[in-house]
């Protein structure tokens, strides 16, 4: 995916979230349940994924686990070709 693609991913990401009231972060970051519903997983997917393969990056913080849109979109695109 090329960087043009990304940034239009993320644009779309970032809208879907404002759209619904969800919080975005100053660096594009959202918390594990926004990051779950954009993934159309539970957030206990995202905590297993954590403790194993750790297929979608994220960082902790004081307030909890972030995920970046950025890589939220390439996840979102990796999964939609191996459909």
């Amino acid at each position: 995916m090329s960087n043009h693609d990304t940034d239009d991913r993320v644009e779309l990401l970032r809208r879907w979230c404002l759209d619904r009231g969800l919080w975005v972060g100053p660096f594009d970051e959202v918390g594990e349940s926004t990051a779950a519903a954009l993934c159309d997983r539970s957030p206990e997917t995202l905590r297993y994924w954590r403790g194993t393969d750790r297929r979608l990056p994220c960082r902790k913080t004081k307030a909890g686990w972030r995920y970046a849109l950025c890589d939220l979109a390439e996840f979102l695109d990796e999964d939609a070709e191996g459909c």
